[in-house]
């Protein structure tokens, strides 16, 4: 036969597989399944092999009749569930106390040995030319399967045959939506009689999250999604810095990651997030609803995790916490030595336990993690998620869809976003300019001296947000071929930096005491000003903003403000950059110019 033909092809996949742990042997498609559209033999090993108790239990249950129970209720919980939910969750029977496993994925954390001697035991297999039709000796060139279940089938071409198009057409017009793999992977409509022209499977993956939603087998988590915006101020020895060429971007991350990880920022977030869970969360599904935390750094997850301890204690509250990350942190403000998720300052009562395996249990409440655990897990008692990272595209999709799952009474989750803006409104940081001491060498960032003080977290609502609206944003394409200008670092301005920041972030810092001192006591002396008035009314707002005039008499207004006021006020006196920004928020806020004009009118 010509080493060209395709069985030449399928014989050198299925001995590279064979060689690399898969199982293969000459003959195996006579154990396959038709009606059931399965594989016994791997089925019952795995049973037997992972499972015995369970095994017993089911032959001292069920006589000779052991294995014929055990296929027939793993192909209903396929026709009912699909294969995924299946091999994720297992199937229940009668009299087994526990789920029977049909598979055991790798664990984060080869720790447990009971899930990694599981995790050996599955069984891989590839089987050629399975005939899997009822009603003639049609086949399929390859299936491979898990513990006897199938999951992909393979149609090989060769160039010496047909194309890769002619594959492509053939499983679009005879494979896909015909007989052959809806038999092996499809949902039968009537699931108690056999697959065939009158009971045709219908493909259960081509299936819209949309649709899903709607149907309730899966939940919408965009319906209770609450943003949050974080204000604050910072302090820098109250100098200022004569403009310098710095780079931006390391600008922005410095100054953020400071702020993240400042202990008032988390603590706050730590009580937002508790008190929310105690009244929102924890009182769904009976008690049982659990809620993940997802932060944007390993370091944070440490300062996290002890905040969060810390104040659960404070309180006497009866929740469980664990956090989740990869490999060691070294963060020697939060100790000398290194942290891993098996640390005792972090999760002192896992003991060794695989993370997942140990939120399952009623012993854990919420769940921290950082880079982990935000795809591919799947816990269904997941009723609301906190969100402290920078979320977009389909990590967000992957991250908010771990609250999704269906489970029975679950109707209501909850999101809590401190990060990712829904109407991109963002931070505003005020007075950055005195804030920043930039190395030399590297244009490093030194915040060693800078303090917080100011800090606000801004509830902005909960909200409804529509998962069906909008256009998919596109990619921009690259400009300027050979320019280099990917790769070039924005240089700019400290002060343009801080123009851009204040025009970007808002006016949400100020707390309620600096309300008070620019809406009502210099507002206050600036409405006594018979000369503003005049000027008022007879001038542009654009003209009176320029008026020499309203600088003397705010600069009046602030030493007024003195003895009442001495901290901000000598603040003022002391910044040009402060005094602009009182002038403009009394201008384009306070609304002085039409409180003016509406004096001289009256």
């Amino acid at each position: 036969m010509s080493i060209h033909q395709e069985i030449s092809f399928e014989s050198e996949i299925c001995q590279h597989l064979a060689e690399n742990g898969w199982l293969h042997a000459e003959g195996d498609a006579a154990g396959y399944d038709r009606k059931r559209a399965i594989y016994p033999p791997d089925v019952l090993a795995w049973v037997q092999e992972t499972q015995p108790k369970a095994w017993e239990t089911l032959v001292k249950n069920h006589g000779s009749q052991a294995e014929e129970t055990l296929m027939g209720r793993l192909r209903d919980q396929l026709d009912q569930r699909g294969s995924l939910d299946v091999l994720r969750h297992g199937i229940e029977l009668l009299g087994l106390k526990d789920s029977l496993k049909l598979a055991e994925f790798k664990p984060a954390l080869a720790i447990n040995p009971d899930i990694m001697a599981r995790y050996a035991a599955n069984r891989l297999r590839v089987i050629r030319q399975v005939r899997y039709s009822l009603f003639s000796e049609n086949s399929i060139d390859l299936v491979l399967f898990l513990n006897g279940i199938p999951v992909a089938t393979v149609e090989l071409k060769t160039d010496f045959t047909q194309s890769i198009g002619d594959a492509i057409d053939q499983y679009r017009s005879d494979r896909l939506t015909q007989t052959k793999t809806m038999e092996l992977f499809g949902t039968r409509p009537d699931p108690t009689q056999p697959a065939g022209p009158g009971n045709l499977p219908a493909p259960f993956h081509v299936y819209s999250m949309r649709q899903a939603i709607e149907e309730k087998f899966i939940l919408d988590v965009l319906q209770n999604y609450t943003s949050y915006k974080l204000a604050f101020r910072l302090a820098h020895e109250g100098k200022d810095y004569d403009e310098k060429t710095v780079e931006r971007s390391a600008a922005m991350k410095g100054i953020m990651g400071w702020v993240r990880l400042h202990p008032y920022n988390i603590s706050q977030k730590v009580q937002i997030v508790v008190e929310h869970f105690r009244a929102h969360v924890s009182p769904l599904l009976d008690g049982k609803a659990k809620a993940m935390v997802v932060v944007g750094s390993r370091v944070e997850a440490v300062r996290w995790q002890l905040a969060i301890e810390k104040y659960i204690a404070e309180h006497h509250y009866k929740i469980g916490t664990l956090v989740a990350f990869s490999g060691e942190v070294s963060d020697k403000i939060s100790g000398p030595d290194g942290f891993t998720e098996n640390s005792t300052a972090l999760n002192p009562n896992l003991k060794g336990r695989d993370i997942r395996e140990a939120f399952k249990t009623d012993e854990y409440q919420i769940l921290l993690v950082a880079n982990k655990f935000q795809t591919g897990f799947d816990q269904p008692l997941l009723c609301g998620m906190y969100v402290d990272k920078r979320l977009a595209g389909i990590q967000a999709v992957q991250t908010l869809s771990r609250l999704n799952r269906a489970h029975p009474g679950k109707d209501t989750t909850y999101v809590l976003d401190f990060v990712n803006d829904t109407e991109e409104r963002a931070i505003f940081y005020k007075r950055l300019l005195p804030l920043l001491e930039f190395g030399r060498e590297r244009e490093g960032i030194d915040l060693s001296k800078v303090q917080l003080t100011r800090h606000k977290l801004i509830n902005l609502g909960k909200r409804t947000l529509s998962l069906y609206e909008g256009e998919t944003s596109l990619l921009a394409p690259l400009t300027e071929a050979g320019s280099g200008s990917v790769q070039e670092q924005a240089k700019v301005y400290m002060a343009e930096i801080i123009e851009k920041l204040n025009a970007l972030f808002g006016a949400e810092t100020t707390d309620q005491d600096q309300l008070v001192y620019v809406n009502h006591v210099i507002m206050g002396k600036l409405l006594e000003s018979e000369t503003l008035r005049q000027q008022a009314a007879n001038n542009t707002k654009e003209q009176f903003a320029n008026s020499p005039d309203l600088k003397t008499e705010l600069m009046n207004a602030i030493m007024g403000a003195l003895d009442a006021h001495a901290s901000m006020s000598t603040q003022a006196l002391n910044s040009p950059a402060m005094q602009r920004g009182i002038k403009d928020i009394l201008l384009n806020h306070a609304r002085l110019w039409e409180t003016l004009r509406g004096q001289l009118a009256s």
